[in-house]
């Protein structure tokens, strides 16, 4: 297994010898870019220095797999997760006080109602939870029962500079408090020309095709795919067919395919369902379009942007933080169609600057995204809570 990302960060001897024991708590371990990331934890951190395990009340998927693999023991406990299921706190504070993690590290809102609530409960001396999605919708009811998981925490990390700020406005969280761990992620492989020609014939798409693409989980009201469907019936070009390329899974699938339909451009859309591998649909992608209604972070972006292809994205949550406007894409209002077709047909109608805002985002991707620099935050911060013990 890979060493750490920190090759020189300070070792855990004062326990004689032992290493650090991190339990990570998610309410579902998946496909997820929350699971992902903590993929990512297991990947890269010496195992001679960080002991991981898992909690959970779902393990199934990609991620699920490559944690059996790895032998990283996963445990699930019966939800639903929430502050009324008793039975559930028990269960994370017994497992917890057993095994005597020096740190517990809760994401997701369940997740960090159970990370708070059980280790504090169980006497786990560092308590993290993590807030991943800084959702404008959340009830007050939420906002307060945040805050009050909060209180319990050692430490309360925003994915992006806005989910920090959220963490503050919403759930009042004391500044001190809050930490801003960036999100990262493992860059796509880049493909050649004959691969990517390959690619597009495996999804159906013409060769000479203009491929505006999107990936992510087909919850309709808050990715917005349809906002996509409608801007693609408006884009032309004078010579090439336009394509709307859309990888993932999820409830809205059926749905979105009947809008297609409805649209007129069930021909020219492909639905390309879930990948593992998603550096063959990027490898079909000429312009990435996110039109959300709100993202914590939105890694896609990050991926796609590493790989040169220009973004058009919607201006909500941390993507102006991810994209920076007319340098790496364009930003536009969500639930706006038609201005979010606007930017496209830009996009369309000049390759130069499709190549200049792709240039500048892979830069900006590699710099600042990078699974790496992720990895050594997280231990960053882990050592940093646990000076004790360095």
């Amino acid at each position: 297994m890979p060493k750490s990302a920190l090759s020189n960060a300070s070792t855990h001897s004062a326990r004689a010898g032992r290493p650090l024991k991190v339990l990570h708590v998610l309410p579902w371990i998946t496909h997820g870019g929350v699971e992902k990331r903590r993929l990512e934890l297991i990947q890269k951190l010496d195992p001679e220095r960080y002991e991981q395990r898992f909690l959970t009340t779902r393990a199934d998927g990609a991620v699920a797999t490559a944690l059996a693999k790895a032998n990283i023991p996963v445990t699930v406990i019966e939800g639903p997760w929430s502050i009324l299921n008793l039975d559930a706190i028990h269960a994370v504070q017994s497992y917890a006080a057993e095994w005597k993690p020096d740190i517990i590290h809760g994401a997701v809102f369940e997740g960090c109602v159970m990370a708070a609530l059980g280790g504090y409960l169980a006497g786990v001396p560092h308590r993290i939870i993590e807030e991943t999605a800084g959702s404008p919708h959340r009830s007050w009811r939420g906002d307060l029962l945040l805050s009050g998981v909060a209180a319990l925490a050692t430490y309360c990390v925003g994915i992006s500079p806005y989910t920090a700020q959220f963490l503050q406005d919403r759930s009042q969280v004391p500044a001190e408090k809050v930490r801003v761990v960036v999100n990262g992620t493992p860059f796509p492989r880049e493909l050649d020309a004959n691969e990517k020609l390959a690619a597009r014939e495996r999804f159906g798409i013409p060769e000479d095709a203009l491929v505006v693409g999107c990936l992510g989980r087909m919850f309709d009201s808050i990715k917005r795919f349809s906002d996509l469907i409608t801007a693609v019936a408006t884009l032309e070009h004078p010579t090439q067919p336009v394509y709307l390329l859309l990888g993932g899974d999820g409830p809205d699938l059926e749905k979105l395919k009947a809008f297609a339909k409805k649209q007129g451009v069930a021909d020219r859309v492909i639905f390309a369902g879930f990948h593992g591998d998603v550096a063959p649909l990027y490898g079909c992608m000429d312009i990435f379009a996110l039109a959300s209604v709100f993202e914590g972070f939105g890694l896609v972006l990050a991926e796609a942007m590493s790989v040169s292809i220009p973004v058009v994205a919607t201006r909500v949550g941390a993507i102006p933080f991810i994209v920076e406007d007319e340098t790496s894409g364009l930003l536009v209002p969500h639930s706006s169609p038609k201005e979010l077709a606007a930017s496209l047909q830009r996009l369309i109608d000049s390759p130069e600057l499709r190549t200049t805002f792709g240039e500048a985002g892979r830069i900006r991707a590699r710099e600042d995204f990078s699974s790496e620099r992720y990895v050594g935050d997280v231990e960053r911060l882990y050592t940093d809570l646990t000076g004790a013990i360095s």
